[in-house]
């Protein structure tokens, strides 16, 4: 075999600016802390590669990508302006990082001249100050003014919050709220998931999400589902069961489609005494009724699931299939029929109510009208 080695020549300035330029793009790319360059095993690892090459240092390598964030920037503006009357939709969102800090995040979308889409990020930046339509619109210009593309913006998309609402305006852009969000909306309402309500949807969902979160909080009956699963389904690669997020809807469906493939295997590590105990079976084993509830449940909620991807989707356009998606959902999909279970058809006139209804109107009178209609269709069958 053969083999080669480096000796001990030393490495050229071009050289190694082009290792630091590398290291700085795996930092960037892989979001690496700086400090990843004093590690003594990066550092062992750098050196036996290349024996004469030195690692810089974290002030060097900080240095070094601010220059490259610089480099990129002019590049993408270039790309910007490069055409005037090129049309930019900008999307915008404000989250809140885990040490509970509120940044705005501003993402452009705009085609190339080769009918290329991209969809750089623009900014992210804290929001010191309360969120009101007047700090976020200001915002926004600022970003706008600093990429010098607030003449070619067209439209900006955002979750439809209401201080967001008359930013397009302010700022003379069409104003868009996010079609998967409203999606998100509309189904969490429809689930009763929205807020605290008592309808058999949420209490299932409620129930649910505590077999799944003693799962996760108990290192002993994790292994012991994976081992079930070895036992039960030697032919399928064990799995984990999914949580479900408030702020994501299709996370419920996530949820109940693992729980159902694993249903057996959870049911057996409940039934372990020496696993579980048995006052914390009789609190998480689910009723029948649910698990019933959740087979009903999926195969509706599964067009909702497609649809919530194909509106999220970003490296395709979306607008153009939002009508004609939601014309199939209201008229085809969330058409109740003959063969729905109650629960099935009371959340499909659900959704198509909460859909089709411009006005604002409390979720929980949508629901009681649901249950109305859903009454109606069962005697009409």
């Amino acid at each position: 075999m053969a083999s080669f080695s480096s000796g001990s020549r030393p490495v050229s300035a071009t050289r190694a600016d082009k290792i630091n330029a590398l290291i700085g793009n795996l930092i960037a790319e892989n979001m690496l802390p700086i400090s990843v360059v004093d590690s003594p095993a990066f550092v062992n690892l750098v050196t036996f590669l290349e024996p004469s090459y030195k690692v810089p240092c974290r002030q060097t390598m900080t240095d070094l990508l601010r220059r490259q964030e610089k480099e990129l920037k002019a590049k993408v503006k270039a790309e910007l302006v490069q055409d005037k009357s090129m049309k930019v939709a900008i999307t915008t969102d404000i989250w809140t990082s885990l040490t509970n800090q509120a940044y705005m995040s501003v993402t452009a979308s705009y085609i190339m001249p080769e009918w290329k889409l991209k969809t750089p990020v623009l900014s992210t930046f804290p929001m010191d100050e309360c969120h009101t339509a007047d700090y976020i619109t200001q915002s926004l210009k600022q970003t706008a003014d600093e990429w010098s593309i607030a003449d070619q913006i067209s439209v900006v998309v955002h979750d439809g919050a209401a201080n967001v609402k008359e930013v397009g305006e302010a700022n003379d852009w069409a104003d868009v709220s996010c079609a998967a969000h409203k999606i998100h909306l509309v189904v969490s309402s429809s689930l009763g998931i929205d807020k605290v309500s008592n309808t058999a949807i949420s209490k299932c969902v409620g129930a649910a999400s505590r077999l799944v979160t003693h799962f996760h909080h108990s290192c002993l009956a994790t292994t012991e589902l994976l081992k079930r699963q070895k036992t039960m389904y030697a032919d399928k690669t064990p799995r984990k069961l999914i949580q479900c997020v408030k702020t994501r809807w299709n996370s419920v469906y996530d949820m109940f489609d693992r729980l159902l493939e694993l249903r057996w295997p959870v049911v057996a590590v409940l039934s372990d005494r020496n696993v579980t105990k048995q006052s914390e079976a009789k609190t998480l084993d689910m009723k029948e009724e649910y698990w019933v509830l959740m087979e009903d449940l999926l195969p509706v909620l599964r067009p909702l699931q497609i649809v919530t991807s194909l509106f999220s989707a970003e490296q395709s356009p979306s607008a153009s299939t939002v009508f004609p998606t939601l014309w199939e959902l209201c008229n085809r999909e969330m058409a109740p029929c003959d063969t729905d279970s109650s629960a099935a058809t009371e959340f499909k006139v659900c959704f198509s109510l909460i859909l089709l209804t411009t006005r604002k109107t409390d979720s929980t009178d949508l629901r009681q009208r649901a249950q109305y209609v859903n009454a109606q269709l069962l005697l009409e069958i």
